[in-house]
């Protein structure tokens, strides 16, 4: 057993040691020649591979950091300065127009005709604040100083002369206006010369148009208009087609309009320098509601109507006094139109009736020139 381990022992030591012996023997040269045929002989699926990096290593989260007081302070001043604030006060000192309706008979043909004209001043209260960069929100309150003017009722029977009057009285009218309209604007241009980012075909509408700021704008919203017409010291002028001059100081009746419903609109301002103008025209779509009492008759009556229709027309040219202020003149022009409403009611000689379709043409005219007081945030 020893003699067959000391020769296993023996081959193992041969087998390893020997070719290191014979290798050590050769030649620089002809270990280099030998390892180059080596290499030589391998493949790329011999070379193992090399761990794979991927292409983008995974980029930590940072964490938000928490905004400095001075940039705080500048983002709490560029909000400001994305706010616009405009309050402004205008005057009518010169209104004219006039408030009517007319009655039909069942052919269809005038009996009646009565006229209340306008005539005094109007005050105006505007105001509209820039919720975001295109989109503002604004509105407007009106409330009428007229004096008293002269109410007019004419009737004829159509039977006889369409063109002669029957009867006409004259009466002294008491008139109040009130009037509101909201609006959701919504900015459709807005060129200004010192915006560095305008490019050069908005810059040549500027200088085409020889402004320095140029702005377009939609608008929707809703209106709504109430009168009241007072009337009293009544005197008929003409009674069965003769002229007379007889009064009634008994009277003491008055009739009530309201004309309400949506909107819709465009505006478009501009300026040059220190002078600035603008431009709006709006239409609605109305409904119309009406009372009358006419107390000698003890004659009380309904009116309602839908379909009307309204048009408003604004034009203002204004001077900046500071660089908050601002005044100027201005035009305004409002036109409501109801062409056919129903009437119900009753009197002392007539039992009630309802929804008869006899009123025609219940109209309101405001127009006049205006001064203008504004204030700019």
């Amino acid at each position: 057993m020893t003699n067959i381990r000391a020769k296993v022992i023996l081959a193992l030591a041969a087998f390893f040691i020997l070719p290191v012996i014979l290798f050590a023997q050769e030649t620089p040269e002809e270990r280099d020649a030998y390892l180059e045929g080596y290499l030589n002989t391998l493949t790329t699926e011999d070379i193992p591979a090399a761990e794979e990096i991927p292409a983008q290593l995974p980029v930590m989260k940072k964490a938000s950091p928490v905004p400095s007081p001075e940039e705080k302070t500048s983002a709490i001043e560029k909000a400001l300065r994305n706010l616009h604030i405009e309050l402004a006060m205008e005057y009518i000192g010169f209104v004219n127009g006039k408030q009517t309706f007319e009655v039909i008979d069942e052919a269809g043909q005038r009996i009646s005709r009565l006229s209340y004209p306008h005539s005094g001043g109007m005050w105006f209260l505007k105001g509209e604040v820039r919720l975001l960069p295109r989109l503002s929100v604004g509105g407007r309150y009106g409330n009428s100083n007229f004096k008293k003017t002269t109410c007019t009722d004419t009737d004829w029977i159509p039977a006889i002369a369409t063109d002669r009057v029957w009867n006409e009285s004259n009466s002294d009218s008491d008139i109040k206006i009130e009037l509101y309209d909201i609006n959701l604007y919504l900015r459709l241009l807005d060129f200004d010369k010192e915006n560095t980012e305008l490019g050069s075909s908005d810059m040549a509408v500027l200088n085409d148009w020889m402004v320095d700021k140029l702005s377009v704008d939609v608008f929707s919203g809703y209106q709504k208009q109430e009168g009241r017409y007072g009337m009293t010291n009544l005197v008929d002028t003409v009674e069965n087609y003769q002229t007379v001059g007889i009064p009634y100081n008994s009277l003491n009746s008055f009739y009530k309009i309201k004309y309400y419903g949506p909107r819709l609109g465009l505006r478009a301002g501009g300026s040059r320098g220190k002078f600035s103008s603008s431009l709006s025209f709006a239409y609605s779509w109305l409904s119309t509601d009406a009372f009358g009492w006419w107390n000698l008759r003890n004659y009380p009556f309904w009116q309602k109507g839908k379909n009307g229709y309204g048009m408003e027309a604004e034009v203002e040219v204004a001077y900046q006094l500071t660089s908050h202020f601002s005044a100027g003149l201005g035009f305004n022009y409002i036109s409501l139109r109801q062409k056919n409403m129903t009437e119900s009611g009753y009197n002392s000689n007539t039992p009630f009736y309802k929804d008869l379709d006899i009123i025609r043409n219940a109209n309101s005219d405001i127009y006049g020139p205006s001064v203008i007081l504004k204030y700019i945030w």
